[in-house]
């Protein structure tokens, strides 16, 4: 019999989502199931299979799936490369709320005769962990899964508000934190796009509803979780190599994007990869 996993058992009372990461080797045999909930999926490193009611279809990094609840699923890594998973599980109910609200003249993004999978660019997956930090730091309110699948429906079109983002500015802004010009500023972001201050200013604006100088201080906090979670940088060292150097400015940042001190942020993220 296949499994039935309930989302009552993977959230404490008060919690609105769950969210997982996991490395997945090669499974000869993976086990399916399916769930009362909706989830989203995808790949950051590696490449994998994903086994949906009795077919198997290939992933790789940038790969993004929602999973309906009727959804006969399992998952499986590639022999010899590893494949690092991101997932996170939220009631229907939340979905269909958004969707109502906001998308209700367009198809469900989660029907389930969707074409659910997408491959995202280098600048969209970047955009997509952006958009996941704040559940990755530990938020699990309601208006944090809200916020993450209004982000997500953009940036898949639903919405048609990041599908229209020139690519020029979507890749300078992925970029921005493989080049580590944080000291730069907006300037860094202006010289990666190749356009005039005027114009990347004003199709930042049109496409994200904010300045440059935002922008630029998410891909700093974005960058900052990661080095948190991956390392043991010092958190003033983490503050420099952001183009920082107040640490009291860096904390209120950080705060804003991500909910919590870079401490408790770094002592979260361990917490949910150790399974403590």
């Amino acid at each position: 019999m296949i499994r039935r996993l309930l989302l009552d058992n993977f959230l404490p009372p008060g919690h609105h989502c769950h969210y997982g990461r996991a490395d997945f080797g090669l499974i000869a045999a993976p086990e399916t199931h399916h769930h009362d909930f909706l989830e989203v999926f995808w790949i950051d490193e590696g490449a994998g299979e994903h086994v949906v009611d009795g077919e198997r279809y290939q992933l790789s990094a940038g790969s993004l799936v929602l999973v309906h609840a009727d959804d006969r699923h399992g998952f499986t890594g590639l022999a010899k490369r590893r494949c690092r998973l991101a997932n996170i599980a939220f009631a229907t109910a939340t979905w269909e709320h958004i969707r109502d609200r906001y998308f209700a003249d367009r198809p469900d993004l989660f029907a389930r005769s969707a074409a659910r999978a997408y491959q995202l660019t280098d600048a969209r997956l970047r955009l997509l962990h952006e958009f996941a930090a704040e559940i990755a730091g530990g938020a699990r309110s309601l208006a944090a899964i809200e916020r993450f699948l209004l982000n997500l429906a953009h940036l898949i079109g639903a919405a048609g508000t990041v599908s229209s983002t020139p690519e020029w500015l979507a890749s300078a802004i992925a970029r921005l934190e493989e080049s580590q010009r944080f000291a730069e500023g907006p300037h860094a972001l202006v010289a990666l796009a190749g356009r005039s201050p005027e114009h990347v200013a004003r199709e930042v604006r049109r496409c994200y509803g904010r300045t440059p100088t935002d922008v630029v201080n998410a891909a700093r906090m974005a960058f900052a979780a990661r080095r948190l979670a991956e390392t043991d940088d010092d958190i003033f060292g983490i503050c420099l190599a952001c183009g920082l150097s107040n640490l009291g400015h860096f904390y209120r940042l950080f705060r804003a994007a991500h909910g919590a001190t870079p401490s408790h942020y770094r002592d979260q993220h361990r917490r949910i990869v150790g399974g403590s």
